[in-house]
């Protein structure tokens, strides 16, 4: 600069140091925006490096709120001639939360980016916030502000917690805690029935394959008359007739005159597990319909449901 001054022949006189009141309106205006902006960052907590922000926006208040004692009004209001809005001002260096409309988000991420409000743009609408997940500044106008949450409220907090956690592990190391405090991860030995070595068992395990296996047929009669030399299919036919008496499926009556009876028939089926092995054989009594024809639909058979309406 003084090299510049000589050049341009300018005189570059300086005033005593720490003596603001020689100083003239432009270097007073910068000592009060200085002073704004260093009220700002401490009261918020938030980090010396955005000192720039903190001084745009300390501006971007005056401007608004300062009034000139012989005009009466702001400095906004002399420029556009009209009075400002200051209802979206909110606390520099609060937590608030950005809408995140730029990235393909999944079903349960989160839908907004947790920031630092750090002023207000000055070519729009939108506000200053700085993105702590992406570590960037962004404009926007989609955003929710906690004012009654600082970084410096924040940090108490944190200190706070942390002060009563380790006042809490102080006392844990003096004396055993109450029983009630304890957590058991493992079922009581006591509640056990049986030798803990054996590992879990559920019903399944309990049964004798190889003897159930053995009363099973793997071949499906064709008719009753097959069916009933073995033993297994009889007792599949039984286990369904003893179901039709307890649901009180039909009740026996007398031929009605004039009318044809509806014959009926036995399906027999082997349930398969999902390896493919025969672990039952299945026996249905079924009413022979008109409409049903053996080797065409015979076959299919339904099991009636309730409508819910």
């Amino acid at each position: 600069m003084k090299t510049f001054f000589d050049k341009k022949g300018i005189s570059h006189n300086f005033s005593c140091a720490r003596t603001p009141q020689q100083n003239g309106v432009v270097e007073r205006k910068n000592r009060t925006l200085q002073e704004m902006a260093r009220t700002m960052i401490n009261e918020s907590n938030v980090e010396k490096y955005f000192w720039a922000e903190a001084i745009n926006t300390s501006c971007y208040i005056l401007n608004r709120v300062s009034i000139r004692k012989i005009l009466n009004k702001t400095p906004y209001e002399l420029w556009r001639n009209r009075k400002p809005n200051i209802s979206y001002f909110h606390i520099f260096g609060c937590f608030c939360y950005i809408l995140n409309d730029k990235e393909n988000l999944g079903k349960f991420d989160s839908k907004s980016d947790k920031g630092i409000f750090l002023g207000y743009a000055t070519n729009s609408k939108g506000y200053r916030i700085f993105n702590l997940k992406n570590q960037t500044m962004e404009i926007s106008m989609h955003v929710v502000f906690d004012d009654l949450v600082t970084n410096k409220e924040d940090d108490e907090e944190i200190l706070k917690n942390q002060e009563i956690t380790s006042n809490i592990n102080e006392a844990s190391s003096s004396q055993p805690p109450p029983k009630s405090w304890k957590l058991v991860g493992d079922h009581p030995p006591e509640q056990i029935i049986g030798n803990t070595f054996d590992g879990i068992r559920t019903r399944q395990s309990f049964k004798d394959n190889d003897n159930n296996m053995a009363m099973i047929s793997h071949i499906e009669p064709r008719n009753v008359h097959e069916a009933i030399s073995e033993e297994s299919w009889v007792k599949a036919m039984k286990e369904e007739l003893s179901q039709f008496e307890k649901n009180e499926v039909w009740n026996l009556v007398s031929k009605p005159q004039g009318h044809s009876i509806i014959g009926t028939r036995w399906v027999f089926r082997n349930k398969l597990d999902e390896e493919g092995k025969v672990i039952r054989n299945k026996a249905r009594l079924v009413a022979q319909g008109y409409n049903q024809q053996e080797g065409i639909d015979y076959d299919e058979t339904f099991a009636p449901v309730a409508s819910l309406l």
